[in-house]
């Protein structure tokens, strides 16, 4: 890794840290005083969906984010499955044939700015990654060349995800309530995300969330959801 993509990932490292430290100890003020913001925002994310500049195929991702005030840090891995058609004659018989190209991984930290309204969060982020490139190049005999790249990349992404407006009790599967009302739930929303490197890409997809995903006022009669 570059010197300088390293001291970013640290840089990050060390910003999320200290944020996370400074909300903590807000939070316990503000449970003192008997104030209504009684949680931390942090959450979790899967993501699947298609990538399909740079790469095309199949990928899937997580990510762990935290807020503080209006600022998101983020840790993101993802991984690209690159495929193509495969034999042209399959193809002109209505067959589907798959070749595999190789695959992409990415694992990055990023920080940017996210905006909520009651029931949802619109975020636009970028960063720093470490990159891991596999590529597969077809033989005239049959077999394959394999080549093994590692490189630095600028990743970014936008998200819009929804979830609950107060404090309800969790849901299993959406239907089967367990608990008491509480600010963990479950979001749903889109992301379109890629990377600017040696190997670019862009991808869009879907994203399934648990978390804490607002500060949530535990005073109000109308948290006392079920």
């Amino acid at each position: 890794m570059q010197p300088k993509a390293t001291f970013i990932l640290f840089a990050l490292f060390y910003l999320t840290l200290n944020a996370i430290a400074q909300d903590s100890l807000n939070v316990d003020t503000a449970r003192r005083l008997n104030q209504t913001k009684t949680n931390p925002i942090i959450y979790s994310d899967l993501h699947f969906g298609w990538a399909f500049l740079g790469a095309d195929g199949l990928y899937g991702g997580f990510n762990i984010n935290y807020q503080y005030k209006k600022n998101l840090f983020t840790l993101r891995y993802n991984a690209i499955a690159d495929l193509a058609g495969g034999d042209p004659q399959l193809r002109k018989l209505q067959i589907i044939a798959i070749e595999d190209q190789g695959h992409y991984q990415e694992y990055g930290m990023l920080y940017g700015r996210r905006y909520l309204t009651n029931t949802r969060g619109l975020s636009f982020s970028a960063g720093a990654s470490f990159n891991y490139r596999v590529r597969k190049y077809p033989n005239a005999g049959g077999s394959k060349t394999i080549t093994y790249d590692y490189y630095p990349g600028l990743p970014f992404e936008l998200n819009v995800n929804w979830f609950k407006g107060r404090k309800r009790r969790f849901r299993i599967y959406h239907i089967i309530p367990v608990g008491e009302p509480t600010a963990f739930g479950a979001s749903i929303g889109f992301k379109l995300h890629g990377n600017v490197s040696k190997n670019p890409y862009l991808a869009l997809g879907i994203v399934y969330g648990l978390g804490m995903f607002k500060h949530y006022d535990n005073g109000s009669a109308q948290n006392k959801g079920k």
